[in-house]
């Protein structure tokens, strides 16, 4: 074949099948550890093979045809491209990808970018391995130069001017992604946007080899809604998954500098009725911070991340807030609740240093405390004549209902506790006659604030005890339940009897990483696993009920190592039958079993192993379907001839 004429057949060829460059690519999965061959380089099935076909000459090109031809039983085309010829790789170039099985490629008339093909990427394919067995690529090219038409290649046969080599390359496939590490934030507040720093995603590929992604992509992150938030990290057709939550502002409460030593602060909170302590005296997350105004403030929302306060700061329930600096420098606990947030709390009495003459102890308090709320009462504090700590004064207290509160309370008082150094030189009614009188003094002067700004008052009001009835049980309505990672559940807790005095409740988890529980009775299943939920009475009876958490990690994908696939009723036994495998992710998933139907028995059956069997012409399709009721499935075509 000489000059341009040869270029009219591959043309013809090209026009009549009229796709010019567009591939169709779907993907394949499979995680079978068997090697396959492609131009005997190893690969394994769902590898990418890339194909580069290289042709060095010293004329100039005229024009080229060529078909590549691969076995499409094993190998699947994702695409074709011609990346050193014509200009910038396009210009002149005809690509046909229609017929399976073959690509085939001309290009006329690029004489008008001529050059000297040395060394030039004729043509580049990338594939992906379908099955096992044993592939070959091959690439046959005709090229025409510019010189009197005269063939650098011929007949689909290398001349002496030209020399060409091929490469065939394996890029191993991902099977799995895996979150290693969560990012550094995973606790937000309502308006705050995502940040995946620290966040290290990995994956193993089909040689499982473990890599680090970073060109992995990110939903859910957009917009942030109050509560638990699933974040999608994707990677090609693999996904994982982890969660962060997001709360609502708690808000400030605020510290004015007392005249200590110190020059770092902390405050310290815990909830009365339960008495323990947020986290860690002088932590980190209990450090105060300054505005740009030179006050002291505690940021409320540094709660969520401690260990006993992360649900934040509960309306109707009373907590106590103690101060200190780094030098040792603290207050006694002043009780707040939600209503009190916003307010400033100061020191306004310093009286230091405080002896008790029995054992000689010295200890470290201010002498007061107040603040500018008037919804809320304070612990009374009188270290020049005894102390009663912890002790809450509702609005309207007069000072003789605190006396009569110690006379009925503390019967031994003064005694060894009571820091002054006459605290044994007088009996127990002498000792409260000066205290009242104390009491009345310190008010005046400033030094204490009543009832947390109320009003003084000498009336003595009624001090008698309601009569307190404890809880008896705890009831709940579900002694267990079973959940699918990311799903919830609300358990009702009953208290009996129904007239207890105090009915408040705690939910506790004995496992986080498997299920939460919020103060609702609201369960949220977090992980794989069995927990326990706790409610217990915060009466002081001690009464609990119990609800054993099973949760069930649930299947997210079922792939099939064949999308398709052609069968015989007349042929051999190879002909007749094919064998699908299901693959079911995650690998820790609770029942990873299949069920294998068929969409037409008369075409083509399959058995409960995904053996599939023809049995009269046609087109079908073969499912398997998760049985864990998750409803995950795949799909294969079958074509009966």
């Amino acid at each position: 074949m000489k000059g341009k004429k040869f270029f009219s057949i591959l043309l013809s060829i090209l026009m009549i099948c009229s796709t010019f460059g567009g591939i169709s690519v779907s993907a394949i999965s499979s995680t079978d550890d068997d090697y396959v061959w492609i131009n005997g380089i190893g690969a394994r099935v769902t590898d990418t093979v890339t194909y580069t076909y290289y042709i060095n000459s010293n004329y100039d090109w005229e024009n080229f045809q060529g078909q590549l031809e691969y076995d499409k039983s094993g190998l699947q085309l994702e695409s074709f491209s011609m990346p050193d010829i014509g200009k910038d790789g396009t210009d002149g170039i005809m690509i046909n990808t229609d017929i399976e099985g073959y690509v085939y490629y001309a290009g006329s008339n690029i004489s008008g970018y001529k050059t000297k093909y040395k060394d030039v990427r004729l043509c580049k394919a990338t594939f992906k391995v379908l099955q096992h067995g044993t592939f070959t690529i091959k690439n046959s090219p005709e090229i025409v130069t510019g010189l009197n038409g005269e063939a650098i290649v011929d007949d689909f046969k290398i001349s002496d001017d030209a020399t060409t080599r091929e490469t065939t390359k394996v890029t191993p496939n991902y099977v799995d992604l895996k979150v290693v590490s969560l990012p550094k934030k995973t606790i937000y507040i309502e308006g705050e946007t995502f940040n995946s720093d620290g966040l290290n995603v990995e994956a193993t590929d089909t040689n499982n080899n473990i890599v680090t992604i970073n060109n992995y992509t990110l939903e859910g992150t957009d917009k942030l809604t109050l509560g638990n938030n699933t974040i999608t990290v994707k990677c090609k057709e693999l996904s994982a998954t982890f969660d962060v939550t997001v709360y609502k502002d708690s808000g400030k409460i605020y510290f004015e500098k007392p005249d200590w030593e110190g020059n770092i602060y902390f405050a310290h909170i815990y909830e009365n009725s339960v008495g323990m302590p947020f986290y860690y005296w002088m932590m980190k997350a209990e450090k105060l911070e300054e505005d740009a105004d030179g006050k002291l403030y505690y940021d409320l929302n540094k709660l969520y991340y401690s260990k006993t306060l992360s649900d934040g700061l509960k309306p109707d329930t009373q907590y106590s807030i103690m101060f200190c600096d780094n030098i040792n420098n603290e207050t006694c606990p002043i009780m707040f609740n939600t209503d009190c947030i916003g307010d400033t709390i100061s020191v306004v009495g310093n009286e230091k240093i405080i002896e008790n003459s029995i054992d000689s102890k010295t200890l470290y308090y201010p002498a007061t405390w107040t603040n500018n709320s008037k919804k809320y009462g304070i612990p009374l504090q009188i270290t020049s004549v005894g102390t009663i700590q912890g002790e809450f004064i509702p609005k309207g207290t007069s000072p003789y209902d605190i006396i009569n509160k110690w006379d009925k309370e503390y019967p031994d008082y003064p005694n060894k506790d009571s820091y002054s150094d006459q605290s044994t030189a007088r009996s127990h009614k002498d000792r409260l006659a000066e205290i009242k009188v104390t009491f009345k003094k310190m008010i005046n002067e400033g030094k204490i604030l009543v009832a947390g700004g109320g009003v003084y008052s000498d009336k003595e009001t009624d001090t008698t005890k309601p009569t307190v009835k404890k809880v008896a049980k705890v009831t709940v309505n579900k002694k267990s339940v079973v959940l699918v990672k990311g799903r919830t559940t609300t358990v009702k807790a009953t208290v009996s009897p129904s007239n207890a005095s105090n009915k408040k409740l705690k939910w506790t988890t004995s496992n986080s990483k498997v299920a939460v529980v919020n103060s609702q009775g609201k369960i949220t299943a977090k992980g794989k696993g069995v927990a326990t939920i706790k409610v217990m009475a915060l009466d002081g009876s001690k009464k609990y009920a119990t609800i054993k958490v099973t949760v069930k990690q649930p299947v997210t994908s079922v792939k099939l190592n064949r999308k398709s696939a052609n069968l015989k009723v007349k042929g051999n036994a190879k002909q007749k039958t094919v064998t699908l495998k299901a693959t079911v992710n995650p690998k820790n998933a609770n029942n990873k079993a299949v069920k294998w139907t068929t969409s037409n028995t008369k075409i083509a059956t399959v058995n409960s192993k995904g053996k599939v069997t023809a049995k009269k012409k046609g087109t079908c399709y073969i499912t398997a379907t998760a049985k864990d009721g998750s409803k995950k499935s795949a799909k294969c075509k079958i074509v009966v001839k």
